[in-house]
């Protein structure tokens, strides 16, 4: 597996030093690298969320807060151990040195998997919330059925 993370690594940098210069790549490929990979760390929350939804255990209480600072602090603090991975990922791949030369047949086979990628994140993160939640009946609280008052 860390051989294809150097191998992403170095086509962020290719791509972004082909589009956007030198400078720009060096500053911008970690994050561009760390995006590939946003999409399945908030498909994880996603999935934990609608677990504990359907469970019945439900959100923190801090989520529920009218102050949109602390909603903001608290949800941020869920992407820490996000960054924090990558920083250990990027220490373990900073050994070897960044390919500037990939060959334009494994260029195009890193877009395609960099699309493939991506469009995969996407539909995890729509199919997980809506596969739990129309899928597979809550297991603790059954749903709330509301009866209409007459009016």
């Amino acid at each position: 597996m860390l051989k294809q993370l150097v191998d992403l690594r170095d086509f962020c940098y290719v791509r972004l030093e082909k589009h956007e210069g030198e400078e720009s790549a060096k500053l911008w490929y970690k994050i561009q690298l760390m995006a590939f990979f946003g999409l399945y760390y908030i498909a994880f929350l996603l999935l934990v969320g609608t677990i504990m939804n359907r469970t019945g255990i439900g959100l923190p209480s801090i989520f529920y807060s009218q102050n949109i600072l602390i909603v903001l602090f608290s949800s941020l603090l869920l992407f820490v151990p996000y960054i924090l991975l990558f920083l250990y990922l990027f220490r373990k791949i900073a050994v070897y040195p960044i390919n500037k030369q990939i060959p334009a047949q494994k260029y195009k086979r890193l877009v395609k998997i960099s699309y493939l990628m991506l469009l995969t994140g996407f539909a995890l993160c729509i199919l997980i919330p809506w596969g739990l939640n129309k899928l597979v009946p809550p297991i603790i609280n059954p749903p709330i059925h509301y009866e209409s008052s007459g009016k």
